[in-house]
């Protein structure tokens, strides 16, 4: 009984530490998805030129500083997913037509996360929402440990009343058969 209730406070406190994580990500995060101390940098997808390579609400993994040879999928001017020709060009996804300066690109798309690039736009837009929701966590986390106490204590005096209950029929069950 005392293990589930460490593993149930562990949990807890570590739901807690994840939410306050994803609260600091999403807080501090100015361009992109990510924090500017990391690397590289995270963009949720919206265009559908690259459906099956990019599906649309993914998290687009761009490095600036990677090399940019032909044929690599590239974040370009305004979210618009561009491919490089290998020539400093970048030629728009979804119109051939129109073709950028290599400058203009953020950088080249080195990994994709399904689904969670429109949950972390979502929570970047709704930032009170998120640390509100961290506060009710952590109250609640709070509340319940002033209140263990109290659950203790309950319990004691739960156990005292069973032990007084077994201890008098016990004593009912040796007296029964005497006459007083």
């Amino acid at each position: 009984m005392k293990l589930m209730k460490n593993i149930a406070v562990g949990s807890m406190a570590l739901l807690l530490l994840l939410a306050l994580a994803l609260c600091l990500l999403v807080t501090f995060s100015t361009d992109g998805l990510l924090p500017k101390v990391l690397p590289v940098q995270g963009y949720a997808v919206w265009d559908t030129s690259f459906e099956e390579l990019l599906p649309v609400g993914s998290l687009a993994i761009v490095d600036p500083e990677a090399i940019m040879e032909s044929g690599h999928v590239v974040w370009g001017p305004e979210g618009r997913l561009t491919v490089a020709d290998g020539e400093g060009n970048l030629i728009l996804a979804a119109d051939p037509a129109i073709v950028y300066d290599q400058t203009y690109g953020t950088g080249r798309i080195i990994y994709r996360i399904n689904g969670l690039g429109a949950i972390l736009e979502t929570v970047q837009q709704n930032k009170m929402i998120l640390w509100g929701i961290l506060g009710i966590g952590a109250a609640s986390a709070a509340a319940w440990g002033l209140n263990a106490p109290k659950r203790r204590r309950r319990k004691e005096v739960q156990e005292l009343i069973e032990l007084f209950d077994y201890y008098g029929r016990k004593y009912d069950a040796e007296e029964e058969g005497i006459d007083y």
